[in-house]
């Protein structure tokens, strides 16, 4: 990721997810059962929920899943059945967060909110996570829907505290971090941790791709709220802004708030309780101009470094290399 001259974020041509060579066939049994899965025999819920489909973007979790199971052994059909789960309640949560945001724009299209309405679409994002524990119902192992089950419990109180905190221009960054490593974190480390499980890898192997995986997640959720602040529309398909407008206070500008000095401090703090659309800009120069943004991105790479290291316990293969790819990405991506 690179900034421009105005302090918008843009994106170095990523590495494209790469990842994907080594996964074709098997992302593509993936997308086909996450397909079947969601069809039932009334057309009115199936031309809504159709629309779920387009929201898929870099299925980033599923991929975990697999590239991890492949680094251990041999993939079958549970990695499909978790690969399948982890995206789907990946997918309940962006439609989740699009109502608590009133996001009219996810992946250059409307929202399903803005399509049908905030009832309809809370009901999408259960009807998601219940097929997800229906998928789940199929596997041998309970550890694996129990997993499952943790993780997802993660997301709820990382969420529950990230609106308990609307509005609180005190949070610490501490605080920031125990909401996204609940929140975005620890999916992340349970798709790697269950792809380890389900090939029969050592506990060593599933607690240290699971690190992977967190520290992962942390960078992903870190750029995304960079993205929320200093990217554009156009580039990153979906509405941005949201967090700052609704009074979410996220790293960048609590790094602003930790650089800056009393006037300056007190400038921007008001410019955030105000949470006007009109004073975005200004915002957006004040964490440019103090190096706030250079501090977050150096935190994001730290990350990345980080959930690197975790690689070391694995042989060299195809695999291997795919997740590192798979982390570079995360900091070099537009979306």
């Amino acid at each position: 990721m690179k900034k421009q001259p105005n302090g918008e974020l843009v994106s170095f041509s990523p590495v494209a997810l790469q990842m994907y060579d080594v996964l074709a066939e098997d992302m593509e049994t993936v997308r086909e059962l996450f397909g079947q899965e969601l069809t039932t025999d009334l057309p009115l819920v199936n031309e809504r929920i159709e629309k779920v489909g387009k929201f898929r973007g870099k299925m980033l979790r599923p991929a975990l899943v697999l590239l991890c199971g492949r680094a251990c052994g041999a993939i079958g059909r549970a990695h499909h059945v978790v690969a399948t789960a982890v995206e789907m309640i990946h997918m309940a949560a962006l439609i989740h967060d699009d109502v608590l945001d009133q996001s009219q724009i996810r992946r250059r299209g409307s929202t399903l909110n803005e399509l049908y309405g905030n009832e309809t679409a809370i009901l999408a994002g259960d009807f998601l996570l219940s097929h997800s524990f229906s998928l789940c119902n199929q596997l041998e192992f309970r550890r694996l829907s129990a997993i499952i089950a943790s993780a997802t419990n993660m997301m709820c109180e990382g969420e529950i505290m990230q609106v308990a905190h609307v509005g609180d221009l005190d949070l610490t960054e501490d605080e920031y971090l125990q909401i996204i490593s609940r929140k975005t974190a620890s999916l992340c480390g349970a798709s790697c941790r269950l792809g380890v499980e389900c090939s029969g890898g050592s506990s060593e192997l599933a607690r240290d791709l699971d690190d992977y995986g967190c520290k992962l997640g942390l960078a992903f959720q870190i750029t995304d709220d960079l993205l929320d602040l200093l990217g554009t529309e156009g580039v990153a398909g979906k509405t941005l802004g949201r967090d700052l407008l609704q009074g979410k206070l996220t790293l960048p500008l609590i790094r602003a708030r930790q650089i800056l000095k009393d006037s300056a401090r007190q400038e921007l703090m008001e410019l955030v309780a105000q949470g006007s659309p009109n004073d975005m800009a200004a915002i957006r120069t004040i964490v440019n101009d103090c190096g706030a943004l250079e501090s977050v991105l150096q935190t994001s790479r730290q990350y990345i470094d980080q959930a690197i290291e975790k690689l070391s316990i694995l042989n060299d293969s195809p695999e291997c290399q795919a997740l590192k790819k798979t982390a570079q990405f995360v900091v070099d991506r537009q979306v």
